[in-house]
């Protein structure tokens, strides 16, 4: 398994003489990152979980937070709310239920939002048959989360699409051959039209 070094900006300026060390951390890092090593950045992992009244995806606990693409159907003739929480030791204890957003009766929902694990900030948009709307809400902050859960009733079929952002403190950037940066899955980035 590689070994992460940061490298830093001193070893990065036009004056700064090649080494063997940076070299070295140049052909690691990369191999690190993949290998999810103590202290480098991590790689969003993206995973599916379908087609439940309760939906869990677990294996998070390398990222800072998680992007969700959400979608569920209900059956039932009444309204019925969407809710999430997290856990982390897997899935044997969980937060406190957070609910999100009401589904209206025999109907569709969809949903993207971001869940910072160390803030436990939730935010994001919906959509229904009946309107749309915003996810601005909260579950307990755990940096140390590893597990999601929506929850609901019979009537609802959970769909989602997960992708882990960031991870201990952000996904670090470098930018114009300088200093290095911190990506936050707060972070919105939007396209100016000559650079991002």
């Amino acid at each position: 398994m590689a070994t992460w070094r940061t490298i830093a900006p001193s070893e990065m300026d036009a004056d700064s003489p090649v080494t063997a060390t940076l070299i070295s951390a140049l052909a690691n890092n990369p191999v690190a990152m993949a290998e999810q090593a103590t202290g480098a950045p991590k790689i969003a992992i993206e995973t599916d979980a379908q087609n439940g009244t309760v939906v869990a995806t677990t294996g998070w606990g390398n990222h800072g937070g998680l992007l969700v693409d959400y979608a569920c159907s209900n059956s039932g003739g009444t309204s019925r709310t969407i809710s999430l929480r997290g856990s982390d030791d897997n899935g044997s204890s969980y937060s406190p239920t957070t609910n999100l957003f009401s589904v209206p009766a025999n109907s569709f929902a969809f949903a993207r939002f971001s869940l910072d694990f160390a803030t436990g900030d939730i935010k994001g948009v919906f959509m229904t048959t009946s309107g749309a709307g915003g996810i601005d809400t909260s579950i307990a902050g755990n940096e140390d989360m590893t597990t999601i859960q929506f929850t609901s009733v019979t009537d609802i079929t959970h769909n989602i699409h997960v992708v882990g952002t960031g991870g201990e403190g952000g996904v670090s950037g470098g930018g114009g051959g300088g200093g290095g940066g911190s990506i936050s899955p707060d972070d919105e980035y939007l396209w100016s039209g000559e650079e991002w």
